[in-house]
C-alpha cells in the first residue's frame, strides 16, 4: 500500500468539484528534467482540447510520498459520455498535432481507469 499527496494545478478546485464525477482515467507521466515550462504549456493545451471534446480534466503534481510525476485525470458524467469523448479525442487532428509537438517532454508511467466508490449511475 502507498499513499501520496496530489497538488492540483488549479488552486480553485475543491472537493465539491468532484461530487458528480463518474468514470475516470488517470494518466501518470514522468517529466523530463528541465522541461516543466514546456510541459505546463502542453498539458494546459491538452486540457483545453479534451474539455472541448467532453472530458473534465484535472492535473496534479505528486507531493509528499510521490516521485515527482504528473497525474492527468479525465472524468465524465457517465460511460456513454466517456465513450463519445474518447471517439472525438481519437479523431482530433488538433490533439494529434499537440502530441507530436510534445515528443520528449514526458515519459508514460501508468494509466488507471475506474469509477469513484460513490458512483451510482
Amino acid at each position: 500500500m502507498m499513499s501520496l499527496e496530489g497538488i492540483n494545478w488549479d488552486a480553485e478546485v475543491t472537493g465539491a468539484s468532484f461530487a458528480n464525477d463518474g468514470p475516470f482515467r488517470v494518466f501518470i507521466w514522468r517529466p523530463t528534467p528541465g522541461m516543466m515550462p514546456d510541459i505546463y504549456k502542453t498539458f494546459m493545451a491538452a486540457k483545453g482540447i479534451h474539455e472541448k471534446l467532453g472530458a473534465k480534466v484535472n492535473i496534479y503534481n505528486e507531493g509528499i510520498g510521490g516521485t515527482g510525476n504528473i497525474h492527468y485525470v479525465m472524468s465524465w458524467d457517465d460511460w456513454e459520455a466517456m465513450a463519445k469523448s474518447g471517439d472525438a479525442i481519437a479523431a482530433s487532428k488538433e490533439f494529434m498535432a499537440l502530441q507530436m509537438s510534445a515528443a520528449g517532454q514526458v515519459t508514460p508511467v501508468a494509466s488507471i481507469q475506474g469509477v469513484p466508490v460513490y458512483y451510482s449511475k
